[in-house]
């Protein structure tokens, strides 16, 4: 009688094994999360998903997870997903035609730290920041129009 290769024949095996480590590798590769799965876990936690499911039969969040995941950008894919605040304050930054003012740029520039985890030292220089707010505003704009399509 030959034992069924599932999840529990693996946990059962000595973590040494090299069959435990080829199935660990293995198990990450095809459990990758990206920026749909993470958008998703949080629709769910915060019980958004319930409420739309219940209003929609389907709302596309299937597809745009897809879209989401597929997503990758020019330097870093980001760790953390947008608050619903940030959301609309792209929205709104993102669906008019005048530039960002200074504050906004400095709004930017936060929302951009949070969600790749990341700091600056301090605002850039008055000779870079027209090319670093120029670079944060389409990073930003291309994950908003992932959630927002």
């Amino acid at each position: 009688m030959s034992k069924e290769k599932n999840e529990e024949y693996y946990n059962n095996l000595d973590k040494r094994s090299k069959e435990y480590k080829e199935y660990k590798a293995n198990f990450k590769e095809q459990n990758s999360i990206g920026l749909g799965d993470i958008v998703e876990k949080v629709t769910k936690a915060t019980g958004i998903k319930a409420i739309v499911e219940k209003l929609t039969d389907d709302c596309g969040c299937e597809e745009r997870k897809q879209k989401l995941n597929k997503t990758r950008l020019k330097r870093r894919t980001p760790l953390q997903c947008f608050t619903e605040e940030e959301f609309n304050f792209l929205g709104m930054i993102f669906t008019r035609d005048k530039a960002p003012s200074a504050p906004e740029v400095d709004r930017l520039i936060q929302i951009e730290e949070r969600i790749y985890n990341k700091r600056y030292s301090g605002r850039p220089c008055t000779n870079c920041v027209g090319s670093e707010a120029r670079r944060i505003y389409t990073d930003l704009k291309l994950i908003y129009e992932t959630y927002s399509n």
